[in-house]
């Protein structure tokens, strides 16, 4: 992903998180610790499919070796 991309995420979050100016920091403070949760543990979902993926491709090649 390009950093002026990543960059406009970021700032959009931020942003959007300002704005909210009802809502109190605390409040903020928990829902973007669930969020980060969620978001950590679908990447985690994504590296243990990619390592699965790389074994069997692995054991596929071993196999054809022999």
């Amino acid at each position: 992903m390009v950093n002026a991309k990543i960059r406009e995420f970021e700032n959009d979050i931020i942003n959007f998180i300002n704005a909210s100016v009802d809502i109190p920091i605390e409040v903020k403070h928990l829902v973007l610790k669930d969020i980060l949760h969620q978001v950590e543990a679908e990447a985690n979902r994504h590296v243990i499919a990619e390592w699965e993926q790389m074994q069997e491709n692995l054991k596929k090649e071993s196999e054809d070796h022999e």
